[in-house]
């Protein structure tokens, strides 16, 4: 029988590691009136508009907490609604000059939290490996039940 050792399950290190990142930024970004949930919907809409259902997905939070984080971050001017050409009965959410701005800026915060809390426990060659694991094993699960929905 094998022994149950919690720190050899990836999902409790993996969400402990979220945990303490989530924590540190939420502190850092919270002077500017975001979260890590807000800040990750500027990210998404950096490079191009999406709608509030897609962005669910992005920050794991269903429509209604989407909506009110949507709220906030457009009574900053950091976000605007706009109508979907192709869905008149969808918005399109798209990052104002301001909001692109807060997304590079609160971007390189994340990155430094990662360098803060990360390089006292691993190298920067291990931080870019954890990255490109995480990446390749999410990426490949999120593709993986995309196809099941098809």
């Amino acid at each position: 029988m094998p022994q149950c050792d919690i720190y050899n399950c990836i999902g409790f290190l993996a969400t402990g590691l979220r945990e303490y990142l989530s924590r540190e930024f939420d502190k850092r970004v919270l002077p500017l009136g975001l979260s890590h949930k807000k800040a990750g919907i500027l990210w998404v809409c950096y490079d191009e508009p999406h709608t509030q259902i897609s962005l669910c997905s992005f920050i794991q939070s269903d429509k209604n907490y989407v909506r009110l984080h949507i709220d906030e971050l457009e009574s900053a001017k950091l976000v605007k609604r706009k109508q979907n050409p192709n869905n008149r009965r969808e918005n399109l959410i798209t990052l104002t000059q301001k909001g692109r701005e807060c997304a590079k800026q609160t971007y390189q915060m994340m990155l430094d939290v990662h360098t803060d809390l990360l390089s006292p426990c691993l190298s920067t060659d291990e931080i870019s490996t954890l990255q490109a694991l995480l990446r390749k094993a999410f990426t490949g699960l999120e593709s993986q039940i995309q196809k099941e929905q098809k």
